[in-house]
Formats: structure tokens, C-alpha cells, sequence
């Protein structure tokens, strides 16, 4: 995944929308669709979504482990087309 967090003077935070679809690999519409139907862990605060990288890559090696699946997290067809 890329290092996006550093861009924006806050080592480690992903600030918008945007840096947090880069950092996945995905678009925006499939962002907000994992965070409306999941427990993606992103934060909406006056407006703005935030996320800690090092807490999104943890919930995908969750949502991604053999067997395994976080509480909300993405199915099978979700887990292909990302």
C-alpha cells in the first residue's frame, strides 16, 4: 500500500476521502460503500473522514485471514474486487 499518510504532515493519518482510497487501492465509491456496510475503521469528524493507516492494515489482514472475518467485514466478492 502506498505511504500516503506522510503527505499531509501527519505521520501515520490519512486525512479525506480520497488518501484513504489510494491507500486501499480502491475508488471512492467502494470506500464509502465499505464504510457504510462495514466496521472500516475511519472516522468522520466535522465533515472530513479520518483513518490510521497502521489500524486499516491490520482490519485487512483480519478481514483477509484464512477463515476469518472482522465483525462487518467484507465477503468474498467484496475481498476479489479489491
Amino acid at each position: 500500500m502506498p505511504d500516503t499518510a506522510k503527505n499531509n504532515g501527519h505521520i501515520g493519518v490519512l486525512i479525506g476521502l480520497d488518501q484513504i482510497a489510494e491507500h486501499i487501492g480502491c475508488g471512492r465509491s467502494k470506500l464509502v460503500k465499505l464504510l457504510a456496510e462495514t466496521n472500516f475503521p475511519a472516522n468522520k469528524i466535522a465533515g472530513t473522514w479520518y483513518a490510521h493507516q497502521e489500524n486499516i492494515d491490520a482490519w485487512f489482514r483480519s478481514a483477509t485471514a484464512p477463515g476469518r472475518r472482522p465483525a462487518g467485514g467484507i465477503d468474498a466478492e467484496e475481498e476479489e474486487a479489491l
